[in-house]
């Protein structure tokens, strides 16, 4: 009777013992999504380390098109199918935490945010008096400029005043023996995202006369952040730049591509070329300064967050691989590798930008110049989306040269699309 005694007990024992192994064998998985698959080196590097650290979890990284991203965490954080830990920037996040979808950050993260980011970015985590996301990136409109081509127009160095800009744009436009524009004096967002355009507008638009698109009247009411006159100033700048002083067109290549390629002198990005230059124009000799002043100097600035939503099954893992990712190894090889900037105020960019020491010319920004943060609302990227649309209208429109009545017509509309939408989520 013993001896079955113990023969159960052992059976039952070594049973116990695989149940519990297999158990323990079973790993926790993280979902993380990201709409910049240059980032995929600095996530890749995390995900290793945090794995080993942390051998019960496994990371799932899974990288998409900017767009691809947007329209997927649009369909699924409402449907709470989406990932345990998602890269969303400031203005898109807006919808989905008024929506009750993005989980609150913890507060003993929010200590290691106050205590780990520079605080001019501290206002990016906070959404009233409560803290979203973790900031880890930000970014801002620059002003790229050819050395070279300065050089051989003797130009001092980039301009200062938006009289300088049109002065130096129309030094540097060339044109064949045909008539046909070879390379623009400076390249401007006349095309593409609405978003995209809206949001260059911004800073090359209003931002020189210290101008918002949305402004706070209320609790929970905002109304449209610039005058009509400002509007109309920002139109005409654009119409003449294209149609007056003939800097720029719409046959020509633009953005990034055209900076590499040398058939444009200048152009308005974002920190991040720096790193497309790196490798598509090695050669390349060229400068980065902040925007130039009219009334107002300034630029927008933009963070992207790591976010949880609320149906992750996995906040606490989840929260711990946010924080991981932040510390300084990694926030170095994205400084190093991308462009795309880190928010963290301990990071030695002398040693990191050695390779793109241009950078270092707007890590800081210069006294007086103003900082023009998103006002996030639910209608933040309708609103930015729905003008972007009529800006681009207008750049097409030839006939607005010299014609300040149909310059007005087009600042109405921005103001009209701006209300329809801000009525339409009940914030007018």
């Amino acid at each position: 009777m013993l001896k079955r005694f113990s023969k159960m007990t052992l059976l039952v024992l070594i049973t116990g013992l695989f149940f519990s192994s297999g158990s323990a064998l079973a790993k926790r998985t993280i979902i993380f999504w990201s709409g910049y698959p240059e980032l995929k080196p600095v996530y890749e590097a995390a995900k290793a380390d945090f794995e080993k650290a942390n051998p019960g979890i496994e990371v799932k990284l899974e990288f998409f098109p900017l767009r691809g991203f947007v329209e997927k965490v649009n369909l699924t954080l409402p449907t709470r199918t989406g990932p345990d830990v998602a890269e969303i920037n400031g203005h898109i996040a807006g919808k989905f935490i008024d929506g009750g979808l993005l989980d609150e950050t913890p507060k003993e993260v929010v200590k290691h945010i106050k205590e780990n980011v520079k605080p001019v970015y501290l206002p990016a985590a906070l959404w009233g008096n409560k803290y979203y996301g973790y900031p880890i990136c930000y970014f801002s409109e620059l002003l790229y400029w050819n050395k070279t081509m300065f050089k051989e127009a003797g130009l001092p160095g980039p301009p200062t005043t938006y009289d300088e800009l049109i002065s130096y744009a129309r030094k540097l436009t060339k044109y064949d023996a045909a008539g046909n524009m070879i390379r623009s004096g400076i390249s401007l967002r006349i095309s593409g995202s609405p978003n995209g355009t809206m949001e260059k507008f911004w800073a090359m638009g209003l931002i020189p006369n210290d101008a918002h698109y949305l402004k706070k009247v209320g609790k929970n009411k905002y109304d449209v952040g610039y005058t009509q006159e400002e509007a109309e100033w920002a139109i005409k700048l654009y119409i003449d730049l294209l149609y007056k002083h003939k800097v720029d067109n719409f046959m020509i290549k633009h953005d990034s591509e055209a900076f590499a390629l040398g058939q444009t002198a200048m152009f308005e990005r974002e920190e991040s070329v720096a790193g497309y230059l790196k490798k598509n124009a090695p050669n390349l000799d060229y400068g980065i300064a902040h925007l130039p002043k009219n009334k107002s100097q300034g630029t927008w600035v933009k963070t992207r967050s790591l976010f949880v939503p609320k149906a992750s099954k996995n906040k606490r893992d989840a929260w711990k691989f946010v924080e991981f990712c932040f510390q300084p190894k990694y926030q170095e090889i994205m400084v190093k590798d991308t462009g795309w900037m880190s928010t963290r105020k301990d990071l030695n960019y002398q040693e990191i930008l050695k390779d793109t020491p241009q950078l270092l010319a707007v890590v800081d920004y210069p006294e007086g110049m103003k900082i023009h943060w998103d006002l996030i609302t639910p209608a933040t990227d309708e609103v930015n989306g729905k003008v972007g649309a009529v800006i681009l209208k207008a750049f097409a429109d030839k006939s607005l040269l010299d014609n300040p009545k149909g310059i007005s017509k087009y600042a109405e509309e921005m103001i009209s699309e701006t209300r329809k939408v801000l009525k339409n989520y009940g914030l007018l």
